[in-house]
């Protein structure tokens, strides 16, 4: 992979697949436009792809579920050794020469990680919050999980250089609650047309990308978008959250994809 010389070497780390997260890989690849080199540890929970890629230029490093993680319960459990095979990943990276001068960690269950890799090698740390995690969680864990979070989240700001997040309202969350340098990229698609196109079909399609709970209005949408002639709704996302459900509820419509 090509560099500027005045490039840097970027390491991502994403607790997700990375395919299924656009805004993620609109942010990788604009890093490698500019001239930087980026490779991204990724958690790929159910194997769904190789162990390594690459992607836009984009170096993609998966790490799947096997062993241990592959027979704990649930990601409260696995989350501790996600943080641990990321680390050790990313310390291999660096000593085979991938010396990377910024690590940027995607939303809290990546953070960790990157705190010790900045320990350890260094590099500048940057977070990227696209959610509040304690408060995204707090209808589908335990209420000590979403505080234990927060708090969680509140120690390691501490440690961070930069912090991204997606709007003025988080933002200023953000700034609440850390004294560190805060800028805001918003989740956008990228305009496909500068002026607009009636549609041609009849149809009127309605199209979600993201993550699959309750307080997203799922299922409920489904019944909603499920009983209206002549809208269609599509969904993708990743295999968590209330998926599985989700995928069998819109199977009882024949609008629903």
């Amino acid at each position: 992979m090509s560099k500027q010389k005045d490039g840097k070497k970027v390491l991502m780390i994403l607790s997700n697949p990375f395919l299924v997260d656009p805004r993620v890989h609109k942010e990788a690849k604009a890093l490698v436009d500019a001239g930087n080199e980026v490779s991204i540890i990724v958690w790929d929970r159910h194997r769904d792809y190789e162990p390594e890629s690459i992607i836009d230029g984009i170096r993609v490093i998966r790490i799947h579920n096997e062993g241990l993680m592959k027979s704990l319960p649930n990601d409260l459990f696995r989350n501790p050794i996600w943080w641990r095979m990321a680390y050790k990943k990313g310390l291999e990276l660096y000593r085979n020469g991938f010396d990377f001068e910024v690590v940027h960690c995607h939303d809290l269950d990546t953070l960790l990680a990157g705190v010790w890799l900045k320990k350890k090698v260094g590099c500048k740390l940057v977070y990227d919050a696209h959610e509040i995690f304690g408060f995204m969680i707090k209808d589908t864990a335990p209420k000590w999980l979403s505080k234990a979070s927060l708090k969680m989240e509140r120690l390691l700001l501490k440690r961070i250089d930069h912090l991204i997040t997606i709007d003025e309202p988080f933002k200023d969350y953000f700034a609440s609650i850390a004294d560190k340098p805060i800028t805001i990229v918003m989740n956008c698609k990228d305009l496909e047309y500068e002026e607009y196109e009636p549609p041609t079909s009849e149809v009127f399609t309605l199209v979600y990308i993201g993550l699959m709970v309750r307080d997203r209005f799922f299922p409920d949408i489904i019944d909603l978008v499920g009983g209206i002639k002549g809208v269609k709704l599509i969904i993708a996302g990743k295999k968590e959250g209330i998926f599985e459900e989700v995928k069998n509820h819109s199977e009882k419509y024949d609008n629903v994809e």
